[in-house]
């Protein structure tokens, strides 16, 4: 709960009109039936927006997930560097020299 709170502080969401809940139901597989399930059910809780990581291009085709705003999901955690939690920088990656030869196999 400490990373939703977080976000209302930063203001990636207003505190005014935001309700941070807990929705008990993980999805475990996700395929494109599940995803609009869970989005289904979270609008009828009275959610309109839905992140995803995957999926988007499902959700904006389903019937009845028009009004749904589907927001893409971003990766964030600790960086060491800063201090603080962060969103994920690609162009910070290192890649050892076993996982760049491996890649460069093809394998």
């Amino acid at each position: 709960m400490k990373q939703h709170e977080k976000v209302l502080e930063d203001g990636v969401l207003d505190p005014e009109t935001t309700v941070v809940s807990i929705f008990p139901a993980p999805i475990h597989y996700a395929g494109p039936t599940e995803v609009q399930w869970h989005a289904k059910a979270r609008i009828n809780a009275g959610a309109n927006l839905y992140i995803v990581d995957h999926g988007k291009k499902v959700l904006s085709m389903a019937p009845g997930l028009e009004l749904l705003n589907i927001l893409p999901f971003k990766v964030a955690a600790y960086d060491k560097t800063q201090g603080k939690t962060a969103f994920f920088d690609p162009s910070r990656v290192k890649t050892t020299g076993f996982r760049f030869r491996i890649r460069h196999q093809g394998g």
